[in-house]
């Protein structure tokens, strides 16, 4: 079963985590981005985190 939920800033370090495992490398997906969109642009982004039962992430979408 996967559970989609809203991530927050307690799902930073899981979030960082999936970006490893994946070799994922782009800026835009690095959770200091929201950050920035929130300073620069006035911007809510909203981060949505995918895990399996067991909570492991098996997939994350930030929108903006």
């Amino acid at each position: 079963m996967i559970v989609v939920e809203t991530a927050s800033d307690n799902d930073r370090a899981r979030w960082s985590d999936y970006l490893d495992r994946h070799d994922i490398r782009h800026h835009a997906l690095a959770w200091e981005w929201r950050q920035i969109l929130r300073k620069t642009f006035s911007h809510e982004p909203f981060y949505l985190i995918a895990s399996d039962g067991g909570g492991t992430v098996v997939g994350i979408l930030p929108l903006i």
